[in-house]
């Protein structure tokens, strides 16, 4: 097992005996409404910034660990993550991402390390993009979308 992938089954791990949310950016949280506009847009719904009408630019679902790529120009954007548990034996979810360096280096722009977590994150940028998830026991669904 890789160094990376051993420090993240520790925090996950961690989180669990804790307790904690790691959802960030800066802990928000957020529902979905179904999108009654058109099949390129939704709405999103947050405590912190009301409804969203968001033009939608990528969006995955699925289980297990997977990697994805994006462009977003111009910026801002926003990503918005759900996962909810299918396993009776347990679960485990980490999904981090950013602004791609070098290779798959990147900045921690935003993540999530709770299955059953529902959250979103601003990113004040423009570029090439990487989101990572790790997950196990769990379905997950990461859409990327701009105003």
């Amino acid at each position: 097992m890789k160094k990376p992938a051993i420090l993240l089954v520790l925090i996950a791990v961690l989180v669990l005996i804790l307790g904690a949310t790691g959802c960030d950016n800066s802990g928000q949280q957020s529902t979905r409404t179904p999108n009654t506009s058109s099949a390129n847009t939704y709405t999103l719904v947050t405590r912190e910034k009301g409804d969203l009408q968001l033009k939608l630019l990528k969006e995955w679902s699925g289980t297990g660990n997977k990697k994805f790529f994006f462009d977003v120009s111009p910026g801002p954007f926003v990503v918005d993550w759900s996962s909810s548990q299918t396993s009776q034996l347990g679960a485990s979810f980490m999904m981090d991402g950013g602004k791609v360096d070098v290779g798959d280096l990147h900045t921690f722009d935003f993540y999530c390390y709770d299955v059953g977590q529902r959250g979103y994150a601003v990113v004040n940028e423009s570029g090439h993009f990487i989101v990572e998830i790790e997950s196990s026991g769990c379905e997950w669904t990461v859409r990327v979308g701009t105003e």
